[in-house]
């Protein structure tokens, strides 16, 4: 059975790349290039296996005829991952679909200026068996990290809002990989974190966007210098580790206290107020709090009802 087949999802030979048919929900990466791009399908593999987070049985396919027509479309994979690989060598990514992304990411103005640029990409979409979203977004990161070594310039998920250098998720770029893969870069491209400033509001806002894909809740806080956005970053992936590694749930009326005098509320946005906050899942809103609100708060969770 070709490739164009599978990639489509029709079942064939076992041993071979299958995209799923049933996959219903949108995880996929693009990939922008200052050029042209070559898709080699060995080297793409060795790469792969090489890679230290990937198995020693990944594999990349390409339709070599599409490939020749400058359109080229292919499949990676090992284990539950599949991921369809669709090129647009010459034609870059639309401009009004990548400028908000790009305008609110955290990168250099000339490196944004080089990136708007672009003259190539390539669409990720996720098409494997893994169900879990943080392993789908992973498996795409660890592709891109590969692309990031023949050339590409930014990964982008637009899900997310959220842009970052490819060379991030290199291996051999970055000296830092381990850490920077395992701790930030779920905060920084699986969910984006984005400040701005919202006329007629005190200070400037920050928030998640997109961690509803994660099922997690996205997370805002209105502050009264920028200068405190990256603690609110660090925060806000601590609060999303919290609830990831745990399985536990917070919720508008919750406190939480993430050590010494570090006391917070969460409460729900004011549609009509706050209408910028909008998200696709749930919302909270990250305030100051106080250790007797949270003594308060907890004493309610576990006081049963007086009798009257």
């Amino acid at each position: 059975m070709s490739i164009v087949d599978r990639f489509c999802g029709k079942e064939g030979e076992t041993k071979r790349l299958v995209a799923n048919p049933n996959i219903n929900d949108a995880f996929d990466f693009q990939i922008l290039f200052s050029g042209t791009f070559n898709l080699d399908e060995l080297g793409l593999t060795r790469a792969l296996r090489a890679h230290p987070l990937c198995s020693k049985t990944a594999r990349v396919e390409i339709e070599q005829n599409c490939a020749a027509n400058g359109a080229p479309l292919g499949l990676a994979g090992w284990g539950e991952h599949v991921i369809q690989i669709l090129g647009f060598n010459n034609v870059p990514m639309p401009a009004d679909v990548l400028a908000h992304s790009l305008q609110v990411s955290h990168c250099e103005p000339s490196f944004k200026a080089e990136v708007r640029k672009h003259k190539s990409h390539i669409l990720l979409k996720y098409a494997g068996y893994d169900t879990e979203p943080f392993s789908r977004y992973q498996a795409l990161a660890i592709l891109a990290g590969v692309f990031a070594d023949t050339g590409a310039l930014m990964v982008v998920n637009l899900r997310a809002t959220s842009c970052i250098p490819a060379e991030m998720l290199s291996v051999t770029q970055n000296p830092y990989f381990e850490e920077t893969f395992a701790e930030y870069i779920p905060a920084m491209l699986y969910c984006g974190f984005v400040k701005y400033f919202i006329e007629g509001t005190a200070g400037g806002w920050v928030r998640t966007i997109g961690a509803d894909a994660l099922h997690l809740p996205d997370l805002s806080a209105n502050l009264v210098d920028m200068k405190y956005a990256e603690e609110y970053f660090l925060m806000f992936k601590e609060i999303h580790g919290y609830i990831k590694n745990t399985g536990k749930t917070i919720d508008a009326g919750d406190t939480l206290h993430l050590g010494g005098d570090r006391h917070y509320k969460l409460r729900n946005p004011d549609d009509e107020k706050e209408y910028f906050l909008n998200s696709d899942g749930v919302m909270l809103i990250v305030e100051q709090g106080s250790e007797l609100e949270s003594k308060r708060v907890e004493a309610g969770k576990v006081r049963k009802p007086e009798k009257t």
